[in-house]
């Protein structure tokens, strides 16, 4: 039994059911990001191109006042989480009932052919790793400290780079991931002084730097 089987059968055992967001509102989101406060932000404020934009499938809700980010799983979209662009308590939210699941599963099937996976602490970092040609990243995608079954998936992948933030809270989770994965096969990515995390690095940097 392969480890993706193990999961389903686990999620199966446990009784475990999810809600799924609608295709058709994210599909409507997708066409509203355009010319949209959440545009500026992206493009101007976090230096993402139309290209990353349209990859990642971004969208904006007018109604929130939110980017909205999609989370896939095997294709189907299962989740969807909101950046609010004006926060006040929360920053961040996912539609309720949802799965938990990593960001950008299909940075793992890049990551099998090449034998090694980047794993950033948020989906902004890891669209601007991508950006920069690191196209086999993921991110935890519920936060740093957030570990799914999906963490069983990277087994088999022979090196594992966590690309956190660059402070004590990112470089803490970092250890604690590896830890969880295997201090043997774990790189830590250091980003240089005065830069936070892959985003500030993406503005302040050449891709070729990386």
């Amino acid at each position: 039994m392969d480890i993706k089987t193990k999961i389903q059968s686990l999620q199966q055992t446990l009784n475990t059911s999810y809600e799924r967001p609608s295709v058709d509102r994210l599909e409507a989101m997708i066409a509203n990001l355009r010319g949209s406060p959440g545009y500026t932000y992206l493009t101007e404020k976090r230096g993402l191109t139309d290209a990353t934009l349209e990859y990642f499938k971004l969208g904006y809700d007018e109604k929130k006042k939110a980017i909205a980010i999609p989370h896939f799983k095997e294709g189907e979209l299962i989740n969807i989480k909101y950046r609010f662009l004006k926060p006040k308590d929360v920053r961040y939210i996912g539609e309720a009932g949802a799965e938990p699941w990593l960001f950008h599963e299909a940075g793992l099937g890049v990551a099998k052919e090449k034998g090694a996976v980047f794993i950033s602490e948020g989906e902004i970092d890891a669209m601007s790793l991508w950006q920069m040609g690191v196209k086999n990243v993921i991110s935890s995608g519920s936060g740093a400290q957030s570990y799914g079954p999906w963490i069983e998936l990277i087994d088999p992948i022979k090196q594992v780079w966590i690309a956190y933030d660059n402070d004590g809270p990112g470089q803490s989770a970092a250890k604690d991931l590896a830890d969880r994965i295997g201090l043997e096969k774990c790189r830590n990515v250091v980003y240089p002084e005065g830069t936070k995390d892959a985003n500030d690095f993406l503005q302040g940097h050449d891709s070729n730097d990386l």
